[in-house]
């Protein structure tokens, strides 16, 4: 366990699918190893291979799926976007969105944290669009959650986001909140 724990600080990008699938077959060892490595502050400062083992964490825990990973995800989003750790960043969404149905309560919770950074926030609520998208029993609530924050939001970019989404899953029943919408300019007229 410990040789394959340790390519995730060596190899960079150019950590092999066969150490990746084992290390998911051995997820009693594997996904607290992993969230340690997401708490390790010191790690997401580090600049030299050592420092991919964030984004390799990242990945594990979504796979993964062990007590906490909502919130394990959501802090290393929040650090991705303060260390610039774009490519993180760019899969936060479907990251957070591959922990499924389950998670939309507290996505939408966290969505509404003010202690996340705005777009952090904004890929929470990508992630809540995919699930809808996916899960149709979870469209409702999710809907009705982007609706409240295209209206509600305290980000102008927060609620820009959120109306685009929520446009996706408007029906003709939502035509006087698209107004509203369009009349707050939150949504541009094209």
């Amino acid at each position: 366990d410990a040789q394959l724990l340790e390519l995730l600080y060596t190899e960079e990008d150019r950590l092999p699918r066969a150490a990746l699938d084992e290390l998911l077959k051995r997820a009693a060892t594997t996904a607290p190893a992993a969230a340690r490595i997401l708490e390790d502050d010191s790690l997401w400062q580090d600049d030299g291979p050592r420092g991919w083992a964030t984004l390799h964490a990242s990945f594990l825990v979504a796979a993964l799926r062990p007590p906490g990973a909502v919130d394990l995800l959501l802090r290393a989003l929040n650090l991705a976007q303060e260390t610039e750790d774009y490519l993180l960043v760019d899969f936060g969404d479907s990251l957070l969105a591959s922990l499924g149905p389950d998670a939309a309560p507290a996505l939408i919770a966290a969505s509404k944290n003010d202690a996340l950074l705005p777009w952090t926030r904004i890929g929470v609520n990508d992630a809540l669009a995919r699930i809808a998208r996916d899960h149709p029993d979870r469209k409702d609530s999710i809907r009705d959650h982007l609706k409240e924050s295209a209206l509600a939001g305290d980000d102008p970019d927060l609620r820009e986001a959120a109306a685009h989404l929520y446009l996706a899953f408007a029906d003709p029943d939502d035509a006087d909140t698209v107004d509203l919408l369009v009349t707050r300019k939150t949504l541009p007229v094209e």
